[in-house]
């Protein structure tokens, strides 16, 4: 939970707009800009690995360059352990199960940095991809 920070993004929050209001701190401009989002996706049913897979594939391909930071914990049908999703741009590094979930509810939770990509566009490319039947419950390839 603490490696996903979950806690710092709210599900429908903007971190460009105002993720900062009320703090009193230096902003760093060079690291936060206006094209800058973070923003969190919950699932509390386990996700089809082909859907999730082919989601940030399309993402990576569109999109690569403006993927900033992708993290996720993902409760994956046919697996017991969670699937740990993590990416910097272009970059996934191979997805891997977790010895035991967290504390908690066991759900799925995978979180985005983008730049000039908003959280309805990332959910859109997800709503169509699901619209598609999963054909690989087990496999876990990215």
């Amino acid at each position: 939970a603490r490696w996903l920070n979950v806690g710092a993004l709210d599900a429908g929050h903007d971190h460009a707009v105002s993720a900062h209001e009320g703090h009193h701190h230096h902003h760093d401009i060079n690291r936060h800009s206006a094209d800058i989002s973070s923003f969190v996706f919950p699932f509390d049913e386990p996700l089809h690995w082909e859907h999730v897979a082919n989601w940030l594939d399309a993402l990576v391909i569109g999109h690569g360059p403006d993927l900033l930071r992708v993290k996720g914990i993902l409760d994956v049908v046919g697996r017991e352990r969670p699937v740990v999703v993590q990416a910097v741009q272009s970059l996934f590094h191979p997805p891997f199960e977790l010895p035991s979930w967290p504390p908690g509810p066991r759900r799925s939770s995978i979180v985005f940095i983008t730049r000039n990509l908003t959280q309805d566009f990332v959910a859109e490319v997800l709503a169509t991809i699901r619209k598609r039947s999963p054909v690989d419950h087990e496999g876990l390839r990215a």
